[in-house]
């Protein structure tokens, strides 16, 4: 054997590493087949403790019930119009079916509720108006649980709901939220006693997520996303490729990933991108902005467009922990999770909603 011959050999061996190596990444990143993207065990194989709580989805007078946000013991927050239509109100429904009304806003100023958060017994929500001349109003109210509900204050800013669980957010006695302003981001916040609003800014478009940090709103997620922490100003950069589309929290985040344009898996991942795992074929889509509920669970809608016509969806619920994914739900028409609780809709034969179903995911240990 010649010298080079070890030398040959070393090479050789190095090349068929490397290529074995490529081959485990190529079938870790590979598109599932149809029966991956569609895999899920029913929830009671992975919870038998698991009892969704299911309700009609219309108040015991007959107007319609929006469920809006679940607190303790199956009482849950949410809209109905006034049985003559004049208002849309914001009530109180107590789990034996009692009814307590909040707040009314009257239909013509198009009003909404949103952006529902709590800490122990105070909740607080943002109710939004228009104006004849098509301004938009904000107001922040808020509650405390057994008592009356207060106003906190109307200088918002311009804030804008992103549909997250930390639209609001409630820290040391402050409640925080984001508003749009021409030089960047406003991020606000006001005592939950009532007081002067605090008002700081942080350039570029950012949105809440898990105190304290910030994450990109809007389309300024497309590129690389960045985390940002709204006490210190520190970033943390996410490690994503250019056919990725990454959403985060402050410890994970989903990624869609894409070839020839069209999305071919979702994977999750922790922000330092460690931890890297497919969760669901190209036929999921998420529910709403947020990551993870309770940091161990991904919520997600299973369909193609004819099944979402004919059937509705498949409602998926992957357990970070385990790696495993149940099948919550069949015949969804939406679904939402917020503050540890996942609730959905069915309808009747018309499309309407016709039964609430919650599930506390705290209880799934």
């Amino acid at each position: 054997m010649t010298a080079r011959a070890p030398a040959r050999l070393l090479v050789a061996a190095l090349a068929a590493v490397l290529l074995i190596g490529a081959g485990i990444v190529a079938l870790l990143r590979s598109e599932p087949d149809a029966s991956e993207a569609a895999t899920g065990v029913p929830l009671a194989d992975l919870w038998p403790q698991a009892a969704p709580v299911t309700f009609p989805a219309d108040l015991a007078a007959g107007p319609a019930y929006r469920l809006e946000y679940v607190l303790d013991g199956g009482d849950t927050l949410g809209t109905s119009p006034d049985p003559d239509g004049t208002h849309q109100r914001l009530v109180l429904r107590h789990a034996d079916g009692e009814v307590r009304q909040l707040r009314r806003l009257p239909v013509d100023r198009s009003p909404g509720y949103s952006g529902f958060t709590r800490d122990g017994a105070e909740v607080a929500w943002v109710e939004s108006t228009t104006d004849p001349a098509g301004r938009v109003r904000h107001e922040i109210w808020a509650l405390t649980l057994g008592g009356t509900p207060r106003l906190l204050t109307a200088d918002t800013g311009a804030f804008t709901p992103a549909g997250s669980d930390h639209d609001l957010v409630i820290h040391d006695g402050r409640l925080h939220w984001v508003a749009a302003a021409a030089t960047g981001t406003e991020l606000r916040s006001v005592p939950l006693s009532g007081g002067e609003v605090e008002v700081r800014t942080a350039a570029g478009h950012w949105r809440r997520t898990t105190w304290p940090w910030l994450v990109p709103a809007g389309d300024t997620a497309i590129d690389a996303p960045v985390l940002r922490d709204s006490v210190t100003g520190g970033t943390v950069r996410v490690p994503v490729t250019a056919d990725e589309l990454a959403t985060c929290g402050a410890r994970w985040c989903r990624v869609l990933v894409h070839a020839d344009a069209a999305p071919t898996a979702t994977e999750l991942m922790r922000t330092d991108g460690s931890d890297r795992r497919r969760i669901a074929g190209p036929q999921t889509e998420a529910i709403g902005p947020d990551v993870t509920a309770l940091d161990r669970f991904v919520p997600l809608l299973l369909a193609d467009a004819e099944r979402i016509a004919a059937d509705g969806r498949e409602l998926l619920l992957h357990d970070i922990t385990s790696g495993r994914t149940a099948v919550v739900a069949q015949g969804v028409r939406g679904a939402t999770v917020r503050g540890g609780t996942l609730w959905w809709s069915t309808s009747d034969e018309r499309g309407d909603p016709d039964r609430w179903h919650l599930l506390d995911l705290r209880d799934l240990d």
